[in-house]
């Protein structure tokens, strides 16, 4: 091989090295699969998921390396489900240590009022409080969404990361919110 092509070679050998790094620890793409998160994220709109949201993870062992963010209240977060291994993606409503409950048709968080913009659909929660280190989260479309309702609060440290962009469908395209 002769210098050039050695050069070609690093260069493409440190592309990957870099694309790999990012994909692993920063950004990574999730497809919608479900109608759970509608009218924010549409069935097969493919999101980018800022992974580092909250710290940084190592990806084959899924534990945390350092953590330096929470999750927010309004954050549509990824998550692994520890008891079937999927991915979902859901909105977070309540924090550790927050009170949660539905009273006459309404969402309330902490003893006040949560507009939930999307809460077109009554529904029934428990008065509960939120334990440390979990979250608890919703779908955006509730009569369809399998979320916290059915299955508790989730520990954050099965976050996987922040729903950051919609890429496509083109006409989606946009930070999502």
């Amino acid at each position: 091989m002769d210098t050039r092509e050695l050069n070609y070679l690093w260069l493409i050998i440190t592309a990957v090295v870099i694309f790999l790094f990012i994909k692993l620890f920063i950004f990574d793409f999730y497809r919608v699969k479900e109608t759970s998160m509608t009218p924010s994220l549409k069935p097969e709109s493919t999101i980018v998921v800022f992974k580092a949201a909250y710290g940084l993870t190592n990806p084959f062992t899924k534990k945390i390396i350092i953590r330096y963010a929470s999750p927010a209240i309004n954050d549509i977060v990824i998550y692994r489900n520890k008891k079937d291994r999927k991915l979902y993606i859901k909105r977070v409503i309540a924090l550790a240590g927050d009170s949660l409950e539905t009273r006459d048709g309404k969402l309330y968080v902490n003893k006040k009022i949560r507009e939930y913009k999307l809460l077109n659909y009554t529904f029934k929660i428990k008065k509960q409080k939120i334990p440390k280190g979990k979250l608890f989260l919703l779908g955006d479309n509730l009569p369809s969404s399998l979320d916290s309702r059915s299955f508790g609060p989730v520990f954050a440290e099965d976050i996987i990361g922040k729903a950051f962009f919609t890429i496509l469908p083109f006409a989606s395209m946009g930070v999502i919110r």
